[in-house]
């Protein structure tokens, strides 16, 4: 039977682009049909989403093979059409994005989710699927530019002693399912002051000590060899509310040595007093730099998100990038910094 997408490219409300088809799906003629369909069926159904109101389609729309333990891609001629490499796709592999364009160009859904690697670098440009996936990013692709995607991992993925990554694709999918409502890309209206002033830091740890509950996270840099193996302190950040938020540099901050001075003792007034809860990520770090450098003893009571997380999902990862992506619509802000997406306060 041909091989063809499924679904209506005028109505469907989400597109979904996975990789190629499987030997199953070559005999039925439809794409996430086998195994691997078995899951992404249960996923989408997890979800509430109908996979009748979906558009269905992959990258190729041959079968491929790939090499064992290597992230390459070739046809069943041999010839290579990709790699997780800056390569990424071959010019063979290009025949099929020319082809995927043409595809995805006559859909009108508000949100379209790349499903593993290869659909990622397609669509939106990107590396690094496990990091991006359930971030709200606009696509890449010339036929499709601006258009909103929320990467996910492919859910061939989950068959291979993986279980737990099928609940990492349906949060995606729930989040593809609110997102597919409006066509634009939607972020909170943030109040972060990278770039404080002298008398901004006091006034906000001053007034930090009247707050009930409030955030806390400290940056360290490793400046020599010789140095703390714990790192030194540049930056102590504090959020109050879910909007706002600042970031005080220390030690290379541009202040004098007394303003420093004043910054330090203000801090440790502010995180020594009992009564205001303090939330951390890993906070194990931060208390014991904050008291085997700087003298710091945080006063209780103190809240840990990653503790917290892991003690109620013990089979998940725990760093703070995961956290986010499941609980928040934040994309993966480290990239975006790195990429010169978003300011960078220390540049």
């Amino acid at each position: 039977m041909p091989y063809k997408a499924e679904g209506d490219p005028l109505t469907a409300k989400i597109v979904f682009v996975g990789e190629a088809p499987a030997r199953s799906e070559m005999i039925t003629g439809k794409p996430f049909s086998g195994p691997t369909g078995f899951v992404f069926n249960e996923c989408l159904e997890n979800a509430g989403i109908l996979r009748s109101d979906c558009y269905i389609t992959n990258i190729f729309d041959y079968p491929v093979k790939k090499e064992k333990g290597k992230s390459t891609i070739f046809n069943l001629e041999g010839g290579k059409i990709w790699s997780d490499t800056k390569e990424g796709f071959t010019e063979l592999g290009q025949e099929s994005i020319r082809r995927l364009e043409d595809e995805l160009r006559r859909t009108t859904a508000n949100i379209i989710c790349p499903l593993g690697a290869p659909a990622f670098r397609a669509i939106c440009s990107g590396r690094g699927i496990t990091k991006w996936r359930g971030s709200i990013l606009p696509a890449t692709l010339p036929a499709i530019i601006g258009r909103k995607t929320v990467p996910s991992i492919h859910p061939a993925n989950a068959l291979h002693g993986q279980y737990v990554t099928r609940y990492s694709i349906r949060s995606d999918f729930c989040r593809a399912k609110r997102e597919a409502i409006f066509p634009e890309i939607r972020r909170p209206a943030y109040r972060f002051n990278l770039r404080p002033t002298f008398s901004q830091c006091l006034e906000i740890l001053e007034a930090l000590k009247s707050i009930k509950k409030y955030a806390c996270d400290i940056e360290v840099a490793y400046i020599a060899p010789e140095s703390d193996p714990r790192g030194q302190v540049t930056r102590i950040s504090y959020a109050w509310t879910e909007e706002d938020a600042i970031s005080i540099p220390m030690g290379d901050g541009g202040w004098t040595l007394e303003q420093e001075a004043q910054l330090w003792y203000s801090t440790a007034e502010l995180l020594e007093l009992k009564g205001p809860v303090k939330i951390f990520q890993n906070g194990i770090f931060d208390c014991q730099v904050l008291f085997f450098i700087h003298g710091i003893l945080v006063a209780p009571r103190i809240e840990d998100t990653m503790v917290a997380h892991h003690i109620v999902y013990p089979d998940f990862r725990k760093n703070l990038a995961f956290l986010a992506s499941l609980h928040t619509d934040q994309p993966y802000w480290k990239g975006m910094v790195k990429h010169g997406e978003i300011e960078n306060p220390e540049g």
